[in-house]
């Protein structure tokens, strides 16, 4: 089930993690999704991490749009951000039609071990 949430609401956050925060496999968070300043993405992304963390989710950081763009090493450079995951498009091909993703090794590990990965369109 995919259960979107408004960003940068962390009431409406906290009241979903503690109602099925143990049974979420993963939060995915497009810090451009929305407007707004780079205060809030930074706190957001702060929340984030340390919602995860505590409930053992993992964290998803979409980079397609601030991936390459915003700092060489994207929002986790920008923002000092510790994801579990990351996803990349279009920006690291140069516009080329291509997608990538990668996270922490014990995650990563996985694929291939019971666990397909099929494409990143």
């Amino acid at each position: 089930m995919i259960l979107p949430l408004p960003f940068n609401n962390q009431e409406i956050l906290d009241k979903t993690l503690r109602s099925i925060g143990y049974q979420v496999a993963a939060i995915i968070a497009d810090l451009y999704g929305e407007i707004a300043a780079p205060f809030y993405h930074y706190q957001a992304s702060r929340i984030i991490r340390q919602k995860c963390t505590e409930y053992g989710i993992v964290f998803i950081l979409d980079e397609v749009k601030t991936g390459f763009r915003i700092a060489n090493g994207g929002a986790q450079e920008y923002y000092g951000i510790d994801p579990d995951m990351s996803t990349y498009a279009k920006a690291m091909g140069n516009g080329y039609p291509i997608a990538a993703f990668g996270g922490k090794r014990q995650i990563m590990e996985v694929i291939g071990q019971g666990v397909a990965q099929g494409g990143t369109f």
